[in-house]
């Protein structure tokens, strides 16, 4: 008989807590329903703009459906902003152009320092002949602008020398370019 006691008492407990599920869930969607129903509608309340903006207002649109307002003289353009100024550039000639990269078989030494005592940088460090002095900006047709930091033992006049990220780059870019030079204001 206890058994059968704990099982009518256990269904008897899932039963009520099935029941308060079920109430609350009523009162939750009454609730709603009745949200639903009002019929009254709240206005969004109307916000005043200051002064300065009603002037605003009224300066932008045509003075003459207004009265007695006087027309705004209009107001000046502002000039247009400069376009960036190129460069000039000096046309130096055809140059045949080989690639570096920093390793010992290119360099002799892997520290990256170029013979100007900057770092060699790819993407703006170039070696070129004693006729180009450090320093002078270089315009490759084809492959950018370089910067003279470098000298090399292969390198003589009417050739460059470009820094490359692998020795697979050195060999795509080698061949004859034409090369500028950048003149700097």
């Amino acid at each position: 008989m206890d058994k059968r006691f704990l099982k009518i008492a256990d269904k008897v407990a899932i039963f009520l807590s099935v029941l308060v599920v079920v109430l609350s869930c009523g009162g939750i969607i009454k609730g709603c329903l009745a949200m639903c129903r009002r019929t009254e509608r709240t206005e969004p309340a109307e916000i005043e703009a200051p002064a300065e903006a009603q002037r605003l207002y009224y300066l932008t649109d045509d003075a003459r459906d207004y009265g007695d307002l006087e027309p705004v003289e209009p107001q000046r353009q502002l000039p247009a902003p400069e376009e960036p100024k190129e460069p000039e550039r000096t046309y130096l000639g055809r140059f045949y152009v080989t690639g570096y990269d920093i390793c010992v078989k290119c360099c002799g030494k892997t520290d990256g320092i170029t013979a100007s005592g900057t770092k060699a940088t790819l993407g703006r460090t170039c070696a070129a002949g004693p006729e180009l002095p450090f320093g002078t900006v270089l315009y490759i047709d084809g492959i950018g602008e370089r910067t003279v930091e470098d000298r090399g033992t292969g390198v003589t006049e009417g050739c460059l020398d470009v820094l490359c990220g692998d020795h697979a780059e050195c060999y795509t870019i080698t061949g004859w370019y034409d090369v500028y030079i950048i003149e700097e204001d």
